[in-house]
């Protein structure tokens, strides 16, 4: 904040009238100041050579660079209106903004003293006085009075009529105009010397009658310029003996002669004495060059002249790269990842007084005037929407506000992850209200034009905008009746009509005010009646607009000016459409309406550089200017950059410079301007033919030398020129996007309907969707990615744009830049399976990304298969913004309101349609239990364990009111609340009390209090009456009305026990239905009759369809669903739909014969009513089930141990399902040693192992095992599978000879087998038991496999802690971890034991290299150490620390042993340099990673989710020092190692020293080796 406080200033910040400080610009701006034709050499040497390369370097840095040189490619012609000098002095103005600021001098005008005292000096000579005042005219509407040079047409009528059939009188013209004006100058000249020698000017009054253009422009930018070295570059060119070489036709253009062809040594003198200073102030900083002319004069082809050229373009470049280098660095706050916004740079203190329709300007009065009402320590925060780009976008806007609010009361500014996340940015703005409301401070925000944000994030529907204030908070906004429907939307939030106020038309004496204050602060008059004139036009129309383009219009009127060349236009549209029309006729239809559309077309407006170049790419521009003349250079072909800096002028404020994406870039004043521009200029054929070159444009098609031919009227054939447009590449520089390219080219594009272009450079160009997240964020690549689909229709791209909804969740969660590497590894791990299905997009993109990955810099992993969800499946999107688990979830299908509350006692409230975050409610302090959307979806209902029950509006998002109910956190079954809507009441019981309150005003209406120690109850609410059941199944009723019970019953069995589990109220038939222990499902009427059904198992959950005609009852694993009846319910299906886990939700659709059931296996099940069969599954929740809502064919599913809900899609294209999935959550799993075959135990059903094709992604074999499986094993190369069960038993599966089967006998004690390991060869197994360690001997026989022995056995004492994991070494030895993190080395051959460095926590996987050299040691606290085991040396020990979970589950060693690669319960997979411990690579894969084996160059692994995954690691030999494999990712990481100087990546701690262990002698058995394997 100190920062943003010291580079801005505190005063800005608050919103107090300051200077503000000087804002630093990232453009370039260079005026090239030189006399006219006689460089011409040099300015086409520059424009070829220098430019360029200058252009790519400001480029590389971020930076614009524009040229200004007015007198390349123009005619003396073309200045009639004498407008050069100060069209050059103000574009130096512009180069040197925040730097020097004077007001340009104008060489027309001469005051009327002055010329008056001129004319008198020459009283004597009648002809000349006449010839003054015949070329200056007074205008008395100067203030003072001031005589104006008048145009040259003014008395040669075809000065500028450069038409072939007047080319004669255009020539006598011609002559004629520099014959007058070389009079009217040598007799000013002589009436000043007049004057100066009578002592009644200055020397300096005198000078200004003789300093020509040049010197004017070098005075103004380097002479009067303090430390002018440090922003000019100065080139002089010596002639030699050009004096005696005059004569030569071909050199009098190198010096100033007269109008008779002489030299004219006035001149001279004035050049030689402007020299002397250049050279006095710039010593040491000349660029002296002498140059020999020859016949030519300055010829390239010539050695001499062409090294001159070279040298001086050299010069320039080296000269300005310098300068540009030491003055680059921005303020230290104008950052663009995580500092202020431009607009907020430009904006922050705006006193913009903007006639408009006269909110704006009421607004910006509004922000200077309220401090004298709400304290001098206000803050003021304006600002103007719709002037820029960055303020009509509702993210950067409310950016800036955060940025300025924060720096102005010394708060901390929002980090990246919540400046990048349209749904994280609103909170924090919100909560940044509030926060400031407590310290006290006040805050007045301004708002103006609501109605000009753009439509992205559905900011129209102003769900951002606080519902409620804090106190001392003040909004006040503005927006038009027409347009969006913003005024009803904020009638809707503000019910107070006195909130609103309408700006009212201004009267005729507010006019006559604004008339005279306006043309006052002009220094102009009107005569009275040019004034009457203007009050009439506006009395007609009483809108400001129109005043303001009037005023604009009669500040151009001299006194002299006819009253009927006044035209002014009665109504805005009017007067804007004079204003065009007059500036079509000085300045030509055709660049008039090529300039201003092609600004009205792009999707941002135009940088002067873009327009420059875009106006030189259009044929019928260039072919407008030169139908008379030729270009200057055949070979080059650009618009004259005069001709632009004349309409700009003329344009004046009406063309505002707006920021955007840190580029400055040009737009039109008011909508009423863009609006006639479109209509004037833009027909259809028009506007395609202006977004076709646009595209072109920023497709870079003619830049970098490439010629584009055009046809002048001035030749008969076609001219091929260069255009020397900007490149425009995708990257500047690393880490510099073309952030412009980004934005402009895909809205063209889709403009024009170019969409094969469309999806060859935007929609399949992996480096273009990667640059625009890095650059503008994921949500821009979306809403680029949306608009395109819906334009083209295209099904890849839809699945493009889901790719990237799907993972929008993980890159929000991203604090930091992104590291690339993350989004290519996820658009391939998620479109890999589509590749071959649509090639020509999804193919080429999955190609793109393997090549990224063979270039990356970096360690890499590469996947090799799709292991993400893919788009176009059931998962739609993920929602978050929770920080706790989801306790309460409801859904109002009609208006798509989805509400949820969390263990924290926050809620959500998202609009499904759009997928948007509509409300945050913020009240309660503890669990949310329950939610009831109510009104229509207009308020909702929240009870929670801090004991209270609140009532939201769901339209402003506001608290209507708030009840206690009593503190929840100690009772056995939290409140349960029900609302009748008809009868305006909620329902209530907390404990055994039950509780009544009025659904609008929220008073109490009775209280039932339980019996005397009554245990807690449930709630049920009927048509007229209350139930109360309690814990030993008595129902009390009770008048629903006033609370007096009416009767009493108990639930009824066969004389036994019934405890209730959980009761459903069934309004609509007036039935209680009722759960119970015992497993009995009661229906029991109003009237107390009952009847039941019997389960045989504890019902756990009671739901029912929305019309309750459908009843689901939970009860262990299984549902069984009931037709609900008058008086009974009746079993749909005979039998239950049976899952392999506790069943904990159910859901079942009006509209569908489907049920959805949520399982704590983490997966969502979609069954057929009508036959029972399961018709999908749905994985990736990631956490239990516990809640689902179905409505039509989305489900929402929530668990109350993730702070995410997930939406899902019933209908969805079966193909795009991976196939490399198979069920899981499977405990025990082992696979091929390529990934192709799983094996597997069903989630708690452990006596079954399925083997799982992954390329047809179906099961090819069941294998029943009579005892419940601890654990399998895998020989992939003897193809066995070694099964044990917890009787001791190891089952063989021979997979080449099925269906036989071999068994090892359990030993004696029948323990439980721990562990099987098999070692590298195949050769030995190892099982742990209970008891002891056996060493098994594999064989083969007659090509049979065969296991031997034991060979060796371990016993295990009884106080030894139980195996967890074991290890085979190929060297005879056995490494073992226990659940105490014991680790043990057993040597067989010298019957010894080390023991190796014990862990805190349990050790979770042991792996071996694959040639014996390294063991890596895991445990469950992520502690991992790598161990070298011949000598046996600790190298290693590496701890990593996460966000969330812990604990290594398994790795594998690449089989050249020089990295490992570890699968966590943080759902990461990490890769370790084996040599230096060093962590190279993190890829976070969405669920734990629980089996790994090492493949060619990389792994095969499998994950929680039923994922195969498949990937080759690529390190390269240099890994930069800036390198951060943790970028992405919450965690720390550190290694402790023995070796002295470890290279890592990240940080570490280092330690030195060996590991000494003592052999300690153990009682191993040996064993002659017999065969022990039976067949069975």
């Amino acid at each position: 904040m100190s920062t943003l406080s010291e580079a801005l200033g505190l005063e800005l910040l608050r919103g107090q009238p300051t200077d503000g400080p000087e804002l630093w610009s990232n453009v370039v701006r260079v005026f090239i100041s030189s006399s006219f034709s006689d460089m011409s050499r040099e300015r086409e040497a520059l424009l070829e050579k220098a430019y360029p390369e200058l252009q790519s370097f400001c480029q590389s840095l971020g930076l614009v660079f524009e040229v200004v040189d007015l007198r390349w490619g123009v005619r003396d012609t073309i200045s009639v209106d004498h407008m050069t000098t100060e069209l050059c002095l103000q574009e130096i103005q512009s180069c040197s903004a925040g730097k020097s600021l004077w007001p340009p001098a104008d060489s027309r005008l001469i005051p009327e003293n002055e010329f008056e005292l001129l004319l008198s000096k020459l009283s004597k000579e009648k002809e000349a006085a006449r010839l003054l005042t015949k070329w200056f005219w007074k205008d008395d509407n100067a203030v003072p009075p001031t005589y104006v040079l008048q145009p040259i047409t003014t008395h040669f009528a075809h000065y500028d009529n450069t038409r072939p059939e007047n080319a004669e009188e255009h020539e006598i013209d011609v002559v004629l105009w520099r014959l007058t004006e070389a009079r009217v100058l040598r007799l000013l000249r002589t009436a000043v010397l007049q004057a100066e020698e009578d002592r009644d000017i200055t020397a300096e009054q005198k000078h200004k009658f003789f300093k020509s253009v040049t010197e004017a422009e070098i005075e103004k930018g380097l002479l009067e310029f303090q430390q002018s070295d440090a922003y000019a570059v100065v080139f002089v060119r010596e002639l030699p003996r050009l004096h005696k070489n005059y004569n030569h036709r071909n050199f009098s253009q190198f010096m100033d002669a007269t109008a008779d062809g002489l030299v004219d040594k006035e001149a001279q003198g004035l050049l030689s004495s402007l020299k002397a200073r250049i050279y006095d102030l710039c010593t040491g900083s000349v660029n002296l060059h002498c140059v020999e002319l020859k016949k030519v004069g300055i010829d390239p082809g010539r050695k001499d002249h062409g090294q001159y050229l070279k040298s001086l373009c050299e010069q320039f470049v080296s000269q300005m790269k310098a300068k540009i280098s030491r003055a680059v660095a921005p303020p230290s706050v104008a950052t663009r990842t995580g500092g202020p916004d431009d607009d907020l740079l430009s904006r922050a203190s705006s006193c913009i007084w903007a006639l408009g329709d006269g909110k704006t300007a009421l607004m910006c009065k509004l922000a200077q005037e309220t401090r004298g009402v709400l304290g001098p320590k206000l803050v003021v925060v304006q600002r103007l929407l719709g002037t820029s780009p960055l303020s009509s976008e509702i993210d950067s806007l409310l950016r800036s506000v955060c940025f300025q609010v924060c720096g102005a009361v010394g708060l901390s500014l929002p980090i990246a992850q919540t400046l990048n996340t349209h749904e994280y940015l609103v909170r924090f703005f919100h909560n940044l209200l509030a926060k400031m409301s407590r310290q006290r401070d006040s805050l007045l925000l301004i708002l103006d034009s609501l109605d000009r944000l753009s439509e992205a994030n559905y900011a129209h529907k102003l769900r951002w905008l606080p519902k409620e204030l804090p106190s001392n908070v003040h909004v006040v906004v503005s927006t038009r009746d027409s347009g969006p429907p913003l005024l009803e939307t904020l009638q809707g939030m503000i019910t107070a009509p006195e909130n609103f106020f309408k700006v009212e038309q201004l009267g005729i004496d507010q006019g006559r005010e604004i008339i005279s204050t306006y043309m006052g602060a002009a220094r102009r008059r009107l005569t009275p009646d040019q004034h009457d004139v203007v009050l009439r036009g506006f009395q007609h129309s009483g809108h400001p607009l129109v005043l303001k383009l009037a005023l604009d219009a009669a500040q151009l009127w001299a006194s002299y000016t006819p009253m009927s060349d006044i035209q002014l236009g009665s109504t805005a549209q009017e007067a804007v459409s004079l204003l065009l029309e007059n500036l079509e006729k000085k300045h030509g239809r055709q660049l008039v309406s090529s300039a201003l559309g092609y600004i009205v077309s792009a999707r941002d407006g135009l940088s002067e550089t873009e327009l420059r170049d875009v106006l030189s790419l259009d044929d019928e521009v260039l072919a407008d200017i030169y139908q008379y003349w030729l270009p200057p250079c055949p070979t080059l072909v650009r618009l004259p950059p005069l001709l632009w800096s004349r309409l700009r002028h003329d344009l004046g404020e009406y063309l505002v410079e707006r920021q955007t994406h840190g580029v400055s870039v040009l737009g039109l004043y008011h909508r009423q301007f863009t609006e006639m521009v479109q209509e004037r200029y833009l027909s259809p054929e028009v506007k395609a033919k202006s977004h076709n070159l646009l595209a072109d444009f920023f497709l870079g098609l003619w830049s970098q030398g490439r010629l584009k031919p055009v046809d002048l009227s001035s030749l008969k054939t076609k001219l091929n020129a260069d255009r020397k447009v900007s490149p425009q590449p995708l990257w500047f520089a690393p880490g510099v996007a073309n952030s412009r390219k980004l934005r402009e080219l895909p809205y063209h594009l889709i403009q024009t309907g170019r969409f094969q272009e469309l999806q060859q450079e935007v929609i399949g160009s992996a480096d273009w969707l990667c640059c625009q997240t890095v650059a503008c964020g994921i949500a821009s690549v979306i809403e680029d990615l949306s608009v395109c689909a819906e334009a083209s229709g295209c099904p890849e791209t839809r699945l493009i744009r889901d790719t990237f909804l799907l993972l929008k969740p993980t890159l929000d969660f991203i604090d930091e830049q992104m590291d690339p590497c993350l989004l290519y590894t996820e658009i391939f791990a998620r479109l890999h399976s589509l590749a071959e299905v649509y090639p020509s997009l999804i193919g080429r993109l999955c190609s793109e990304c393997q090549d990224w990955f063979a270039a990356c810099p970096n360690p890499v992993l590469i996947p090799s298969c799709s292991f993400f969800q893919s788009p176009g499946g059931a998962l739609k999107t993920t929602l978050t913004g929770f920080r706790k688990g989801i306790t309460a979830v409801d859904f109002h299908s009609e208006k798509m309101l989805l509400v949820a509350g969390s263990e924290d006692g926050k809620m959500i409230a998202w609009n499904l349609d759009e997928l948007d975050d509509v409300h945050n409610f913020i009240g309660h302090t503890a669990a949310v239990w329950r939610l009831k959307v109510i009104g229509g979806g207009a308020r909702c209902l929240s009870a929670a364990c801090d004991g209270t029950l609140r009532l939201w509006s769901l339209q402003t998002g506001g608290q209507l009111y708030c009840i206690a109910i009593g503190y929840l956190d100690s009772a056995p079954l939290p409140a349960q609340i029900h609302v009748i809507e008809e009868s305006a009441v909620i329902y209530c019981i907390d404990g055994a009390q039950v509780k009544a309150w009025n659904l609008e005003t929220a008073e109490p209406l009775f209280q039932i209090a339980g019996g005397e120690g009554a245990g807690p109850a449930m709630l049920g609410v009927l048509k007229g009456a209350v139930a109360s059941l309690s814990d030993t199944g008595l129902l009390t009723f009770y008048d629903r009305s006033t609370g007096l019970e009416n009767k009493q019953a108990c639930l009824a069995t066969d004389k036994q026990k019934v405890t209730p589990t959980c009761m459903l109220s069934l309004q609509r038939h007036d039935k209680l239905i009722i759960g119970s222990k015992e497993g009995f499902l009661h229906l029991v009427s109003s009237d107390g009759g009952q009847t039941s059904n019997n389960l045989s198992a504890q019902l756990t959950f009671l739901s029912a369809s929305e019309n309750e005609k459908l009843l689901c009852a939970g009860y262990g694993n299984q549902i069984a669903v009931f037709n609900v009846q008058e008086n009974a319910v009746q079993r749909f299906l005979p039998q239950a739909f049976q899952h392999e886990d506790t069943v904990l939700t159910a859901a079942a659709p009006c509209q569908r014969r489907v049920l959805i059931t949520g399982c704590e296996d983490q997966s969502i099940r979609v069954w057929c009513l009508s036959t029972g069969y399961l018709l999908d599954t749905f994985t990736g929740m990631c956490a239990d089930v516990t809640t689902l809502v179905v409505s039509e064919d989305i489900i929402i599913s929530a668990s109350n141990s993730a702070c995410y809900l997930k939406l899902w899609q019933l209908d969805y294209d079966r193909k795009q399902k991976t196939s490399n999935c198979f069920p899981g959550n499977s405990p025990i799993i082992t696979l091929s040693h390529n990934g192709d075959i799983v094996y597997f135990l069903k989630h708690r059903d452990q006596k079954e192992v399925v083997i799982w094709d992954c390329r047809t992604g179906t099961s090819t074999e069941t294998i029943a095992v009579s005892a419940e499986v601890c654990c399998l094993e895998l020989a992939p190369q003897k193809k066995l599978l070694f099964c044990g069960v917890k009787t001791g038993t190891i089952l063989i599966y021979p997979l080449a000879i099925a269906p036989e089967t071999l068994c090892i006998p359990p030993p004696q004690t029948l323990p439980t087998v721990r562990s099987i390991a098999v070692n590298q060869a195949e050769d030995r197994m190892a099982v742990a038991y209970e008891d002891g360690i056996f060493v098994f001997e594999i064989t083969m026989r007659d090509s049979f496999p065969c296991v031997e022995g034991p060979i060796e056995k371990l016993p295990l004492s009884l106080l030894h802690s139980p195996i967890s994991a074991i290890a085979l070494p190929p060297d005879g030895r056995l490494l073992n971890g226990t659940e105490c993190g014991e680790v043990m080395m057993y040597d067989f051959t010298t019957a010894t034991a080390v023991p190796l460095d014990r862990h805190a926590t349990q050790i979770t996987c042991i792996t071996v290299s694959s040639h014996g050299t390294y063991a890596l040691i895991g445990s469950q606290d992520s502690t991992q150490r790598l161990w070298r085991l011949s000598p046996l040396e600790l190298n290693h020990t590496m701890e990593y620390k996460g966000f969330f979970f812990e604990g290594v589950l398994c790795a594998a060693f690449s089989q050249n042993e020089q990295y490992v690669y570890t699968g966590s319960q943080d759902r990461t997979i990490k890769v370790w340099d084996v040599s230096s411990g060093s962590l190279l690579a993190v890829q976070y894969v969405y669920a734990s990673v629980t089996k790994m084996l090492p493949f060619k160059d990389g792994f095969v692994a499998v994950s929680e989710l039923g994922r195969v995954i498949k990937e080759r690691f690529r390190c390269p030999d240099h890994i930069p020092d800036d390198y951060n494999p943790l970028q992405n990712l919450q965690g720390q990481c550190r290694v402790i190692s023995r070796l002295s100087a470890p290279k890592n990546p990240v940080d570490t701690t280092k330690g030195e020293g060996e590991v000494e262990c003592e052999p300690t002698h153990l009682p191993l058995t040996k064993t002659k080796s017999s065969p022990t394997c039976l067949l069975l």
